[in-house]
């Protein structure tokens, strides 16, 4: 049995009834969830699940937040263990996204580069098709020809 309380601040704050209960808390928490004791019993575990944030204040105690918290309480007998699961496929799911994302843009990247190196390239200068040979020029009898080749070499 697992006990939850949401906070106005949107955290979730959670803990077990026994020590069992929260050895199974401690094995199938979560990565980013915050678990410490209290009242300096070695069993009395509090879990504390924050929102998504870099930085959160906690204040001193407040009995007003305490009554509030105790309103919100509920109980219930979660698959520790398959929420972990869930959790864990999440977290796979953003990875895989974020690592082909990545792979996109390198591959782009690396695209523009090829395409830099050959426009830089003088590969593409000297091939067969852009040669003009003496063979393709036509035969006269005066020299009309060879002065159309060189004036058009200019």
């Amino acid at each position: 049995m697992v006990f939850y309380y949401t906070s106005s601040e949107g955290c979730t704050i959670y803990m077990g009834k026994d020590k069992f209960e929260n050895e199974d808390l401690i094995r199938y928490g979560f990565l980013e969830d915050i678990w410490f004791h209290v009242d300096d019993l070695s069993s009395a575990h509090v879990y504390l699940r924050l929102p998504l944030v870099r930085y959160y204040k906690v204040d001193e105690k407040d009995k007003a937040i305490i009554k509030a918290l105790n309103k919100t309480k509920t109980e219930s007998y979660p698959d520790l263990e398959e929420e972990r699961r869930q959790r864990e496929l999440l977290y796979k799911v953003e990875r895989k996204k974020q690592r082909l994302q990545l792979e996109a843009t390198e591959r782009k990247a690396k695209e523009q580069w090829t395409q830099q190196k050959e426009l830089r390239s003088y590969s593409t200068l000297m091939t067969r098709n852009n040669i003009e040979t003496a063979d393709k020029l036509e035969a006269s009898a005066d020299l009309s020809s060879v002065n159309a080749y060189e004036e058009d070499f200019m």
